[in-house]
């Protein structure tokens, strides 16, 4: 059942249990979650029973997770760790919207292993707009200094059985909607779709990873985010384009921290390929950069979070309109873009750095652009023309490190011979990584635009 994102618990709440089987959904914050009170035997604790489970989402959840429909033929289930928490819950109603509210302390143990359990849950109890839910949750932000996490407890408790510090790093998945809903809804798919890696990503960096690529998923879903909300913005209502200062700032404040990290990482076993010897003095970064956790904690960036998570639960106002203005802005974007990198890509050896990166920034908001717009043409187009973006990708994030590591090393030079040479190899390096850019981008100019 864990495998296939399943969980089952059964807990006491105050004289009575319930059993509950939980499992995560799209939204990110929204899931199926199907709960049964539990009568107890007199004198002894209730067990564990599926068969309580008879709705049609639970049924077919729990058939599909255990690979059959018959319950006779499913297999005995095995608890893997354990959840010990004190709650202390209560109701309230806001102009008609029913929230609980459950605030839990305890801990997850498994193997004689613990971890702390200390959460704010807030659930909407009734139909409603989620508006006071939302507001409730930027009033604790700002007020508690809280933070979102969308990390379930079985996450947590999974994580605890592997012997790791954080759950698994999140990439970036297929973005997938209807073709024929309304603008507002592509939209609000595309933006669902970025938070699926955004919040999964930030809830591990602000809970304390420092995990390079924790950071760099996460930043990858900021980028991805901020594209869609930019172009996006005149033709959908809803947007706010202040969002797009705070998540920017974000983005920046974790980039300090994942360039120098890359830079340790990634350029040392180059290094020694090309004969250098071990650095153990690396320079610091270009500006002093946060601790990633406190870049997320941060309450404006958790309140933009919660705002635009809001977003996607917003009611549509926009008709279906057959010829989608949607399709059309994309693909026009999409034509200056290509235009652009193709132009630039055709002098690329000859600007001057600061011009190469926004190729590189031009490529991948391109490539983001064309996943979001997959369902909207013929996919195996999109496919052909993105795999032509992927060779100028790579070389342009090699060139592009190579370039900021060389920087820092300009600003602050080396203490040590091993730093020199490095210093040396990259200055010569980039006149080679340079050509490789210019090579690969040539095919983007050769590939077949699906948008035309």
């Amino acid at each position: 059942m864990a495998a296939k994102g399943l969980s089952l618990r059964l807990q006491r709440e105050g004289r009575r249990w319930v059993q509950t089987l939980k499992a995560d959904d799209v939204s990110s914050v929204r899931c199926l979650e199907d709960s049964i009170v539990v009568r107890a035997p007199k004198g002894r604790n209730p067990s564990i029973d599926l068969e309580r489970h008879s709705t049609d989402v639970a049924r077919q959840a729990l058939e599909k997770a255990l690979g059959a429909q018959s319950s006779k033929a499913w297999q005995p289930l095995i608890k893997r760790f354990e959840v010990k928490v004190s709650r202390r819950a209560r109701d309230i109603d806001k102009d008609g919207e029913k929230l609980g509210l459950a605030f839990d302390v305890g801990h997850i143990e498994a193997h004689g292993e613990r971890r702390p359990v200390c959460e704010l849950n807030i659930e909407l109890k009734s139909d409603g707009s989620y508006t006071h839910m939302f507001a409730l949750a930027k009033k604790l932000v700002h007020e508690h200094h809280l933070w979102l996490s969308t990390e379930s407890r079985s996450t947590r408790g999974n994580a605890l059985l592997s012997d790791q510090a954080h759950a698994l790093v999140v990439k970036a998945q297929e973005v997938d909607f209807d073709p024929s809903v309304s603008d507002g809804q592509k939209l609000r798919a595309m933006v669902r779709n970025c938070l699926r890696q955004v919040l999964p990503n930030a809830s591990q960096v602000a809970a304390g990873s420092e995990n390079s690529e924790h950071i760099h998923q996460l930043r990858v879903g900021l980028r991805r985010l901020r594209t869609i909300l930019k172009e996006a913005q005149p033709l959908v209502n809803g947007v706010d384009q202040a969002w797009e200062d705070m998540l920017a700032s974000a983005f920046r404040q974790l980039g300090v921290y994942r360039d120098h990290e890359s830079m340790a990482k990634n350029l040392q076993p180059r290094l020694l390929a090309a004969g250098g010897q071990p650095i153990t003095s690396w320079p610091p970064s270009i500006q002093a950069a946060h601790a990633p956790r406190l870049t997320v904690r941060d309450t404006g960036f958790q309140s933009t979070l919660l705002s635009v998570l809001a977003f996607t639960f917003q009611p549509d106002d926009q008709q279906l309109d057959g010829a989608s203005r949607f399709r059309k802005a994309l693909a026009k974007k999409l034509d200056r873009l290509h235009s652009q990198v193709v132009a630039d890509g055709s002098r690329f050896t000859k600007l001057p750095v600061d011009q190469q990166h926004q190729v590189r920034k031009r490529l991948k908001k391109l490539r983001y652009l064309c996943e979001f717009a997959k369902p909207l043409f013929k996919p195996g187009k999109v496919e052909r023309y993105l795999d032509s973006l992927r060779p100028a990708q790579g070389a342009l994030g090699t060139h592009n490190d190579d370039a900021v590591a060389l920087e820092m090393w300009r600003r602050h030079p080396p203490v040590e011979a091993a730093g020199w040479f490095a210093m040396g190899w990259l200055s010569s390096n980039q006149i080679r990584t340079a050509e490789v850019c210019l090579k690969a981008l040539k095919k983007v100019k050769d590939a077949e635009r699906f948008w035309a």
